[in-house]
């Protein structure tokens, strides 16, 4: 058996699927139904049960993740220490928060292009609640996205910094330049992102704070397009303070926000040498206080 068998069956056994392990592995599927065979022709046993979707481990299957796990984090550390950096290989999956995306993330990229232009970067723009359970499942290698909570104790979460989240509006709405109470919001419709994002918390729990709700929301999965939608006063919006450059007013507001974390988050024991790595050179590269 050798590296690239073991690290096959480790990706069909966390994705359920043999085309899902193809695709995260740059591979064809017939390549890695081959990985797959001669793993299994070698050890004697069956180890995935092809006839369910998605697939299911044997019981010898079962038995083999955790030393399959063991050698290829084992070999990527050596990779990672004692190898040249420059030759580091493999393919890193990064879910990443829009607004991380809009702002810092090109240099990012470029660094790690830089640092080891052999490693396939695929990034994934997305909300966090359905980045953590990708992150889980093994889908995602890390997270760089906005994290109200820090304290699940399966995954690492590195600091990358603070923004601040502000009630903006079109200057077209007239709203008061006094301070503005989450009963006062609540008679204007909230255009925010959706429930599976740290913004919809950070609105909801923010109208709490005053007992009031809002009698409209209006939500999508983009900041960018809440953004837009605000611009044309459609309604207020719950937007990074650096969007008042983009012809929107910062509304003043009582009680005020608190800056919401963003973190580099991924698994705490079995994470990919690259996961850390990343985590690293976001840290450098980002750009919140």
């Amino acid at each position: 058996m050798n590296f690239q068998q073991l690290e096959t069956f480790l990706q069909i056994a966390r994705l359920g699927s043999l085309s899902k392990a193809a695709e995260r592995l740059h591979a064809t599927q017939s390549a890695v139904s081959m990985r797959l065979a001669d793993l299994e022709r070698e050890l004697g046993v069956e180890l995935v049960d092809r006839r369910y979707r998605p697939c299911r481990l044997t019981s010898k299957g079962r038995d083999l993740v955790a030393y399959a796990d063991e050698v290829v984090t084992l070999t990527q550390h050596i990779r990672h220490r004692v190898g040249d950096p420059a030759q580091l290989t493999g393919s890193v999956k990064i879910g990443v928060g829009e607004h991380v995306a809009l702002t810092w993330l090109p240099d990012l990229v470029a660094e790690l292009n830089r640092r080891h232009p052999d490693v396939v970067v695929e990034l994934d723009i997305g909300l966090l609640e359905q980045m953590t359970a990708q992150l889980r499942s093994g889908e995602f290698d890390i997270l760089l996205t906005a994290a109200q909570d820090n304290s699940e104790p399966d995954i690492s979460y590195r600091p990358l910094g603070s923004e601040r989240f502000v009630w903006m509006a079109s200057p077209a709405l007239n709203l008061p330049e006094t301070p503005l109470s989450p009963d006062d919001l609540s008679h204007w419709p909230v255009l925010t992102m959706s429930r599976a994002s740290v913004l919809h918390r950070l609105m909801e729990n923010w109208f709490k704070t005053g007992a009031a709700r809002p009698r409209q929301v209006n939500v999508c999965n983009s900041l960018s397009a809440c953004a837009s939608l605000t611009r044309a006063g459609l309604g207020v919006g719950l937007l990074p303070r650096s969007y008042r450059e983009s012809g929107l007013v910062e509304l003043h507001t009582e009680p005020p926000l608190d800056p919401t974390p963003f973190y580099a988050m991924h698994n705490a024991q079995a994470a990919p040498p690259l996961a850390g790595i990343i985590a690293e050179l976001a840290e450098a590269a980002s750009t919140f206080p």
